[in-house]
């Protein structure tokens, strides 16, 4: 992940596409988190382990509230799925 002002993030983009192909552009310059970096943020707020959001829990409780969650917000701003991980 690239972080700075747009024109930095081009000016990135366009070092690295000197190097790769133009189908990978999209991927060197995003300003989508990571699926680890969603585990993170959804462990610190629930104050649970890595591995607690990774594991599968059967039925409904509260042990499967913070992977339902990290599994939300993998869907929609990481565009990607936990299973990805």
């Amino acid at each position: 992940m690239v972080y700075g002002s747009e024109d930095f993030r081009q000016w990135v983009a366009d070092e690295k596409l000197k190097q790769k192909s133009v189908t990978k552009k999209a991927s060197i310059v995003s300003n989508r988190p990571s699926i680890e970096q969603v585990i993170v943020v959804v462990c610190d707020y629930y104050k649970i382990s890595y591995g607690d959001v990774i594991a599968v829990h059967k039925g409904r409780g509260v042990k499967n509230r913070p992977r339902n969650v990290a599994i939300y917000f993998c869907q929609e701003v990481a565009d990607k799925t936990l299973r990805a991980s």
